[in-house]
């Protein structure tokens, strides 16, 4: 996923160069270039904190082929080089939804399993790379759920729900086994739909400067 970020971020630059004929480098990276460089992805259409994800990659590179003695522009140390953000309205499922969705009968074999295991991820607060890395092993003496996150590489503890328990026990502690990302979200729209969880959620953000 890492990867992925950093080959976007390259992607970007080289557009960004196309249309303003000028290449990028450590010794330009100034505030000139971050202004265009913001008004580009901007102009892409990207939300505010997508494009200030783009310019904490920039600073990190920068950063780095400073620390490897390399001739860089300072400007990415000062504030106005700053990554753009913006407070993030979240959404989310309340318990007597969440209940609706773990009390599904009927479901195929498919969904039913992806129900299992997005129960599984709101009741712990686990990310999906993490959640798919569950086993047996995890499930403390304490009856908590224990695991070095993929993502941080922290440990940390996280109480059982008597539902994420009851599914652990369903699987016999083997829990399915992990679909990509893309086909798990897919899926669990339609849990919803099942579940008629449908209720209009407003959001505000901005996107092409508006």
């Amino acid at each position: 996923t890492t990867l992925v970020s950093y080959e976007v971020v390259l992607w970007n630059l080289k557009g960004f160069e196309k249309k303003h004929k000028t290449v990028p480098t450590f010794k330009n990276a100034d505030i000139d270039f971050y202004n265009s460089f913001v008004k580009y992805l901007s102009g892409l259409g990207l939300a505010q904190n997508t494009i200030g994800t783009r310019i904490k990659i920039v600073k990190t590179i920068l950063h780095n082929a400073n620390e490897r003695g390399l001739a860089v522009s300072m400007y990415y140390k000062k504030k106005s080089f700053s990554k753009p953000k913006e407070e993030t309205e979240n959404i989310y499922l309340n318990e007597s939804e969440l209940t609706a969705i773990y009390n599904l009968d009927k479901l195929s074999k498919q969904l039913e399993k992806v129900r299992d295991m997005f129960l599984i991820g709101c009741y712990t607060g686990l990310r999906y790379s993490d959640l798919i890395r569950l086993t047996k092993d995890n499930i403390t003496s304490d009856n908590t759920i224990k695991i070095k996150t993929q993502k941080t590489e922290k440990i940390i503890d996280v109480p059982i729900h008597s539902h994420v328990q009851q599914i652990f026990e369903k699987y016999d502690y083997q829990l399915p086994k992990p679909i990509s990302n893309q086909k798990y979200n897919e899926y669990i729209k339609d849990v919803m739909k099942i579940a008629e969880i449908n209720e209009p959620i407003t959001k505000y953000y901005h996107k092409n400067g508006m």
